[in-house]
């Protein structure tokens, strides 16, 4: 293994739920900007930023099937707010509903409230 694939792989651990930016991702591995990016495309066929997003939808969509509802899925997944990760749901095409387990006993109302996170 390369030791650019290892720093890769060690940002690919923390950049899902970080809020540190690429720059600063990369220069914690002592790499630049660009060969993390370089990294990233040959690796995974996607840019960071896009593999980035995807990372965090899956944890996000991990706690919300899990019943975390929205009030779990953003703290858990990095996302900034609800609105930013309705946001990247609906540019993967991802409909919020499919991913809230129903609930034994709750009407389609409340669990209209539970998918918007209230």
């Amino acid at each position: 293994m390369r030791l650019a694939d290892a720093a890769a792989r060690a940002i690919a651990l923390t950049a899902a739920r970080s809020d540190s930016t690429l720059a600063e991702l990369a220069a914690e591995q002592f790499l630049s900007t660009r060969q993390v990016q370089r990294i990233f495309l040959e690796q995974t066929g996607l840019p960071f930023a896009t593999w980035r997003t995807r990372a965090r939808l899956n944890l996000a969509v991990s706690a919300l099937r899990r019943g975390e509802g929205m009030r779990g899925a953003v703290p858990e997944s990095g996302f900034g707010s609800r609105r930013t990760l309705r946001r990247a749901l609906a540019r993967e095409g991802v409909a919020l509903e499919s991913l809230v387990p129903p609930q034994p006993g709750r009407s389609n109302a409340a669990r209209r409230l539970v998918r918007a996170g209230a």
